[in-house]
């Protein structure tokens, strides 16, 4: 074997050549970590901005326990606190909301499905996507779709006739985008929000994403 003599040239270069992609490689790395890092924060922090509203909390137990006492907060007239169960939901998101609890579920559940909306909002701005979310929402999204927790068919039909009435698409949207495909229980499959229309009609929606003309260019 024949043992050609090493440049100490040579060797400096290679030298210089592997520290230089060591080192961009290091840069990409940490640049990808704190990406990853600031996304996580940013997610957590929308997270803990979701879970403080009254209103969130709220639905959450209502849909969580057949039946609870709620706090409904700020004590109007003393329609503070009252009972929910799931006649009462089913009421509420009907035409039978009017007199208390009802009117206090009603508006609970509006601001509980707009808030969801919300994270639809900031997936397609690009702020996160929905593995970040998935840890957080999943098991939630699976309750109002009657896949888990203790919400029974009557309770899950009238959850989703509210969504289709009050026009939370983009709440709908992220179902869908879960894997949730929810139909107006009177119409089946037809009734199902078409997936070609994305939630681009809400405020949220407006001040977060592009739009598009008849042309399809973004405005």
């Amino acid at each position: 074997m024949i043992h050609l003599p090493l440049n100490p040239t040579d060797l400096a270069e290679h030298g210089a050549a592997l520290t230089l992609a060591l080192t961009a490689g290091l840069a990409v790395w940490r640049l990808r970590a704190g990406q990853r890092w600031q996304t996580a924060a940013f997610v957590h922090a929308e997270i803990r901005r979701f879970e403080a509203l009254r209103e969130v909390r709220n639905a959450l137990v209502i849909l969580d326990e057949p039946s609870r006492e709620i706090d409904f907060g700020g004590d109007v007239a003393g329609q503070r606190w009252g009972r929910v169960d799931r006649s009462t939901l089913i009421a509420a998101l009907g035409t039978g909301g009017a007199a208390f609890p009802g009117w206090r579920v009603r508006d609970t559940f509006a601001v509980f499905f707009a808030e969801l909306g919300r994270f639809e909002a900031l997936i397609r701005a690009g702020l996160f996507s929905a593995r970040d979310l998935a840890p957080f929402l999943s098991h939630r999204l699976a309750v109002l779709a009657g896949l888990a927790g203790g919400v029974d068919a009557p309770t899950r039909d009238a959850l989703w006739q509210f969504l289709h009435r009050g026009g939370y698409h983009e709440t709908l949207a992220l179902m869908r985008r879960f894997g949730h495909e929810v139909a107006l229980p009177q119409r089946g499959k037809a009734g199902a929000v078409p997936p070609h229309l994305v939630p681009r009609d809400s405020l949220i929606a407006a001040r977060l994403l592009p739009r598009r003309g008849s042309d399809g260019r973004r405005r």
